[in-house]
């Protein structure tokens, strides 16, 4: 018995020992594994870098290329394909210039679009999406560009899962091709003011890379426009007593010269269109937090831990600058990328100038503060949080690159699962709407609409091979009742199709008018979501109507 008790100590012993050896082995292991990791990494940092910008542009373009046909077409985008479906590229800038407020560019891109690949809702969003990829890899440019590849690479990471800039990519509009061509244009700007700040020769492909996408922003949007002159403003400032400010002028003037064609036309429209955004809505306190949330998330939460985040970075660079160099001078130079301005200082201004200006803008009667338009602040806000994230003051660098990474995958989570991106509820149903009508044709039968454009159900009658179109388009008309009477009477038909918009032109006069003088058969209500939809009414027609 004594002898089996003095094995067994004997044996747990040894089982204490090999337990303590292996926890000694698992932890050197460890250690050295992720000691290898590191240096693997450090010596492998361009291959890394490469690896994962190629996953972020995979993502997004898995993003913006699945489900380009989901939504319908919305009025915008049948504007879109209005204006850019004539024979000819004159006929293009012409009715360009009669019938829209735009420049010409984005109508010039899509028709070429149409005439090589068709008119189909893919191939009409398709010059956005393929922005929305490029925009994504050009902020990873202008991240490494001012900081270091982590913010460069999360940056990206931001853009390529966030409803907005995904929103635009899938958009038959301007605005993400003019975020692909401000964002690259950025990137030569910056690199031209460093080489500017050291007196260095620029190379002949900066500039003309630089005034190409500057001239190109300037021609697809106002908003384009805009900040090119905010670039060059910005420009004057920081090289205004400095030799080389002449090479600023000089970029300058080719830009001006570039745009003079179109210039004429803008001085004409803003004299003659003034008070026709009265549709815009006054930028109050819900419109501004509402920006906010467009900038960033749909998620209130998560904006104000963004918001908060951000300012608390700000103003710990501003008094750890102010402190450690007894002013905050440093504040605006940047000695690392050796440009004239503050990397941080630059972003602010990106930011905040578009947005202050046009919101005082509004205030003074010409109302413009419309998120859309102000998507020109996407890149800044992106690269900002990033650099935020990393230089936040805490000093564990790891919970930093977790919550980069967490904060990327709840965007990504909450886009595809919890806010529905991907529902077919996003956009107005002219497309649902065509098909319902055509689904339950009735012989001699005509429609009239007060939902402009006529184009967007045609568009999709001629798509779905119909036979029908939009006979009457009541919006805007002084007298409906006459109009429909009149129609009654030479065509001789049976029933009325009436397509209603909810929030369109009060058309109360017109429903009793149909209410009153025809017999409703049916009624459908196709809404995409609680603020977008149809009322479809069909309404037969008594013989004494159309008698003599």
């Amino acid at each position: 018995m004594l002898n089996y008790l003095e094995n067994s100590k004997g044996f747990i012993t040894i089982l204490l020992i090999s337990e303590r050896c292996l926890k000694m082995v698992k932890q050197y292991m460890l250690k050295t594994s992720s000691s290898y990791l590191k240096a693997w990494i450090k010596q492998n940092n361009e291959v890394v870098i490469t690896l994962l910008i190629i996953l972020i542009l995979v993502v997004s373009v898995s993003l913006r290329f699945f489900g380009l046909d989901i939504q319908s077409l919305w009025r915008d985008e049948l504007s879109t394909y209005d204006l850019s479906s004539y024979n000819t590229f004159k006929e293009v800038i012409i009715n360009t210039i009669n019938r829209d407020v735009n420049p010409p560019a984005y109508y010039v891109i899509i028709f070429f679009v149409i005439k090589i690949f068709g008119s189909s809702e893919v191939m009409l969003r398709l010059p956005s999406a393929i922005s929305g990829v490029l925009a994504v890899f050009g902020i990873f440019l202008v991240g490494r560009s001012l900081y270091s590849a982590k913010e460069g690479l999360t940056s990206a990471a931001l853009m390529a899962v966030s409803w907005t800039p995904i929103y635009y990519s899938q958009e038959a509009r301007s605005y993400m091709i003019m975020i692909f061509a401000i964002i690259f244009a950025t990137y030569y700007w910056l690199k031209i003011l460093s080489l500017l700040n050291l007196e260095q020769k620029i190379p002949l492909k900066l500039y003309v890379f630089y005034i190409l996408f500057a001239v190109l922003s300037c021609y697809l949007h106002y908003f384009g426009l805009f900040f090119i002159v905010f670039q060059g403003i910005l420009s004057v400032i920081l090289f205004l007593r400095k030799y080389h400010i002449r090479n600023v002028i000089l970029i300058y003037l080719v830009i001006t010269f570039a745009y003079l064609p179109w210039f004429p036309t803008l001085v004409s429209k803003f004299l003659n269109n003034q008070g026709s955004n009265s549709w815009i809505p006054f930028p109050t306190s819900d419109v501004i937090w509402g920006f906010v949330k467009f900038v960033f998330a749909p998620s209130s939460l998560v904006t104000i831990i963004i918001c908060v985040l951000i300012l608390v970075y700000l103003v710990h660079r501003v008094f750890s600058l102010g402190f450690k160099y007894g002013s905050a001078t440093d504040i605006y130079h940047d000695k690392l990328n050796k440009l004239p301005i503050s990397a941080d200082l630059l972003l602010v201004l990106w930011l905040a100038v578009p947005v202050i200006v046009i919101y005082l803008v509004s205030l003074m009667g010409i109302k413009l503060f419309l998120a859309r338009y102000l998507i020109i602040v996407l890149p800044a806000a992106y690269l900002l949080l990033s650099r935020s994230i990393f230089n936040f003051p805490l000093h564990i660098k790891t919970i930093k690159v977790l919550f980069a990474v967490l904060l990327v995958l709840f965007l990504l989570f909450n886009l595809v699962c919890s806010w529905g991106y991907y529902l077919p509820r996003q956009k107005e149903p002219f497309r649902e709407t065509a098909l319902f009508i055509n689904q339950n044709d009735i012989n001699n039968s005509f429609i009239l609409s007060n939902v402009g454009p006529k184009i967007g159900f045609d568009y999709y009658f001629s798509k779905l091979g119909s036979l029908h179109k939009v006979d009457l388009e009541l919006w805007g008309s002084e007298n409906p009742e006459m109009v429909i009477n009149k129609f009654i009477t030479e065509n001789n038909a049976s029933y009325i199709w009436y397509i209603s918009q909810r929030y369109s032109w009060d058309d109360t006069g017109i429903k009793k008018y149909l209410e009153k003088s025809f017999l409703l058969v049916r009624k459908e209500n196709i809404f995409s979501n609680d603020t977008m939809g149809f009322e479809i009414y069909l309404y037969s027609i008594p013989k004494t109507e159309v008698d003599p």
